[in-house]
């Protein structure tokens, strides 16, 4: 996977007061434009009734490149600052899951993946960061004909659930997130292109010592296209 980050962060201080007739503003924008690739592998094979699949992936830790400016405002003034590029950085990441499933039936699937924030500091004292791991597990099965007449068109069932420590975590109180999904994949030609429909709901956060807990319920809609291109004709 080949990724581009672009983007900017901009932070604004803007202080007045009734003793002082002109108020100030310190605007700073910063600038991200950086590449990141990350790798994986995935091994297949069926033993004619059962399909088995296996998989890792990796990224290393980059920092991205950013570039900024800095102004100061007051009244009709303003005067450019010099100011230093703020430091992000991603974390490593490292990963494996598996599939098992029976050909034409069903499908059971697992992926575990961890983060490594530990080496990346905070000057809050109440922010600790840890690594961060994610384990995601799902099922997918097929019922029946879709449309009678035509060759056989199975709807996909899915349903799964997944668990994320974030890598944050506050006054020694861990950030988790947790939820899970249900949805269908309708097939459209041939049970190689599906409309996909999934519903996912979750938590994300805690109430201990006064913080924030956020429930969510998403839907979501996405296509799967499959089909031969370029292929040349034997015969008209």
């Amino acid at each position: 996977n080949l990724s581009y980050f672009f983007g900017s962060i901009n932070k604004s201080e803007i202080s007045s007061s009734e003793l002082f007739t002109e108020s100030y503003c310190v605007q700073q924008n910063y600038y991200i434009r950086s590449f990141y690739a990350d790798y994986g592998l995935q091994y297949a094979f069926n033993t004619g009734k059962y399909t088995f699949s296996i998989g890792i992936t990796t990224g290393n830790a980059k920092r991205l490149n950013t570039s900024s400016t800095a102004w100061f405002a007051v009244g009709t003034d303003t005067i450019k600052l010099s100011s230093e590029s703020l430091t992000i950085g991603l974390p490593s990441k490292y990963g494996f899951g598996f599939l098992f499933g029976k050909i034409n039936s069903f499908r059971i699937a697992a992926d575990y993946e961890v983060s490594r924030f530990d080496g990346m500091t905070s000057n809050n004292p109440l922010l600790t960061i840890t690594e961060e791991k994610r384990i995601s597990v799902g099922t997918e099965f097929g019922l029946g004909e879709f449309f009678s007449g035509q060759s056989e068109r199975k709807i996909r069932y899915r349903f799964g659930g997944f668990y994320q420590n974030s890598y944050m975590e506050i006054d020694g109180i861990p950030i988790s997130w947790k939820g899970m999904t249900l949805g269908a994949g309708i097939p459209v030609k041939n049970n190689l292109s599906y409309i996909n429909v999934s519903l996912e709901g979750g938590t994300l956060g805690t109430r201990k010592k006064n913080l924030i807990r956020e429930s969510y319920l998403l839907l979501h809609l996405d296509l799967s296209l499959h089909d031969l291109w370029f292929q040349k004709r034997k015969f008209n």
